[in-house]
C-alpha cells in the first residue's frame, strides 16, 4: 500500500507552547561567510529568516517569533539542507562535514530532533517491513512454512508497532503530536486510495470532532496536504451532494477554531473550491465566513481576500493591479507567489525557462510577491527576466493580493488583452500558455 511517509522529511511544523524566545547556535565552518535561509510557516503563509555565518562559519540567531515551536526548513540558496524541530531555549545545530544535509547535521542535546528523527524512522522501517510480509504471503501463502514465519513475524512487528505507538501517544514532545498527524494522514490516504466508505467516514469523523488543527495551523506544507487529501475525500463518495457535505463539514469544523487558525482554514477550503471548481460549496463557505464574521468593516485582510474570491471568478473585469508603471494592453499572465513556498519555484522556474516564448505570443508576464522583507524578495527575483516584478512588502496584505482575493500562493490568473478574466490556476501548463 501506497503511503505518503516518505514525504514527511520535506515539511515543516510549528505548534503553540509556550518555551520563550528560541536561541539558535550555527557551526558550520565549511560555509564560512555565507548566507543561509530558515523557512517556516503558520497555516499557507511562509516566512524566512537569514542567517548570517561569519568568518569560522558560526551564526547566533534569536528566533523571531516568541513562543515558537515546531519544523523549519534550512536552506542554502533556496536548496534545501535538512528540517529541524525549534522551541527548546537553546539549540545547538552543528555541520563539521564540507557539504551540509540531513545526515551531515546534527542537533546535540535536542530531545525534540532525536525523538523525531528515531520515532519517524521506526515507524516507517516496521510499517515499510509489514507491507513486504504481507505482500510475500500473498505470493508464498501456500507454503506452510511461509506462512508460520509471516505470522510470527507479523505479529512481532505489530506488537513493536503497538509499543512505539505507546511511546509517541505518551510523550509531551512537539515531535511526537508531529508523528500522530502522519499516521492520520497515511489513514485518510489510505481510505482515498481504497475507496472504502466506513474509512472514508471515519476519516471525516476524525477530522470534524478531534482531529488537532491548531497543531496543523503551523504545520506547513503538511497543513497544504492535508487540505488536499481531506478534499479528495469528498471526491470519492460518489454522491450528488458531495459540495453540499463538504462544505458542511469545512464549516462544522472552523465552529471549533478561533483567530487566525479559522481564517487560514476558510481560506484552504476555499482554494479547494477554486481549483476544482465546486462553485457550490464555494458559496456556502463564503456565506459562513460572512455570517460568523458581521462587521465587515473591521476584517482582517485574510478574510476580506475570502470574501474577495465571488469577485474574481472566470468572465468578470480583472481588478486593476496596482503598482504597473506601463499601460495594460494586451494579455497577462498573472502569477502571485511567496520565496519560500516550493510549489511556487517549480512555477517560477518553468516561467522562466519559457517566458521568450511567451513574450513572443504577446503574453505580459506579472509577478507579484507576498515576501515581507525587502531582503528576500531582491535575491529571489534579481534573476526575473520579465520587467514587471512587484512586492509592497506587505504580504498577502498587499492590495493586490486583497483585490484578487489571493488566499495561496501560488496563484495564477489569465486575463485577455480586453481585461476580462480567463480563468485562477493552479499551475502554468493548466493556462494553456506554453501550448
Amino acid at each position: 500500500m501506497k503511503r505518503i511517509t516518505f514525504l514527511i522529511l520535506s515539511f515543516f511544523i510549528f505548534s503553540h507552547l509556550s518555551f520563550g524566545q528560541s536561541r539558535m547556535k550555527f557551526d558550520f565552518p565549511a560555509y564560512a561567510e555565507k548566507s543561509l535561509q530558515l523557512y517556516y510557516s503558520y497555516g499557507s503563509k511562509v516566512d524566512s529568516v537569514i542567517v548570517a555565518l561569519n568568518k569560522t562559519g558560526q551564526a547566533d540567531v534569536n528566533f523571531p517569533d516568541k513562543d515558537f515551536h515546531g519544523f523549519i526548513q534550512l536552506a542554502d540558496r533556496g536548496v534545501e539542507l535538512t528540517e529541524f524541530i525549534v522551541g527548546e531555549p537553546a539549540l545547538n545545530i552543528v555541520c563539521q562535514a564540507p557539504v551540509a544535509n540531513t545526515q551531515t547535521i546534527s542537533f546535540p542535546g535536542s530531545d525534540e530532533n532525536a525523538f523525531f528523527h528515531t520515532n519517524l524512522n521506526l515507524q516507517s522501517q516496521l510499517t515499510a517491513k509489514l507491507g513486504w510480509l504481507q505482500a510475500g504471503y500473498q505470493f508464498y501463502g501456500y507454503n506452510p512454512g511461509v506462512i508460520t514465519f509471516v505470522q510470527q513475524e507479523s505479529k512481532n512487528i505489530q506488537d513493536s508497532i503497538q509499543t512505539l505507538t505507546y511511546t509517541i501517544d505518551h510523550s509531551p514532545l512537539y515531535a511526537a503530536r508531529f508523528i500522530q498527524w502522519v499516521g492520520f494522514l497515511n489513514r485518510m490516504y489510505e481510505a482515498r486510495q481504497q475507496r472504502d466508505p466506513a474509512k472514508i467516514q471515519a476519516a471525516i469523523s476524525e477530522m470534524e470532532t478531534t482531529a488537532d488543527i491548531n497543531t496543523l495551523y503551523t504545520a506547513g506544507q503538511l497543513w497544504n496536504t492535508a487540505s488536499d487529501i481531506y478534499f479528495s475525500l469528498f471526491g470519492q463518495t460518489e454522491t450528488p451532494n458531495a459540495q453540499v457535505e463538504y462544505a458542511l463539514s469545512i464549516n462544522r469544523i472552523a465552529a471549533r477554531l478561533s483567530g487566525g487558525v479559522q481564517e487560514s482554514f476558510f481560506a484552504a477550503a476555499v482554494v479547494q473550491c477554486e481549483r476544482y471548481q465546486w462553485t457550490q460549496a464555494q458559496e456556502m463557505i463564503v456565506q459562513q465566513i460572512a455570517l460568523s464574521y458581521e462587521n465587515i468593516d473591521t476584517l482582517s485582510p485574510r478574510l476580506q481576500r475570502l470574501l474577495g474570491t465571488q469577485k474574481t471568478r472566470k468572465g468578470a473585469p480583472a481588478p486593476e493591479i496596482m503598482g504597473l508603471t506601463q499601460p495594460v494592453n494586451q494579455a497577462l499572465l498573472v502569477i502571485f507567489y511567496e520565496s519560500g513556498c516550493g510549489h511556487c519555484q517549480a512555477q517560477l522556474a518553468i516561467l522562466k525557462e519559457n517566458y521568450p516564448a511567451i513574450r513572443d505570443q504577446g503574453v505580459r508576464v506579472v509577478t507579484i510577491s507576498a515576501d515581507e522583507s525587502q531582503e528576500v524578495y531582491e535575491y529571489h527575483s534579481k534573476d526575473f527576466p520579465w520587467p514587471d516584478k512587484l512586492c509592497d512588502y506587505k504580504g498577502f496584505a498587499g492590495v493586490n493580493f486583497i483585490n484578487y482575493g489571493v488566499l495561496g500562493t501560488p496563484g495564477i490568473y489569465m486575463i485577455d488583452k480586453d481585461g476580462i478574466l480567463l480563468g485562477r490556476y493552479g499551475t502554468i501548463l493548466d493556462t494553456g500558455v506554453l501550448n
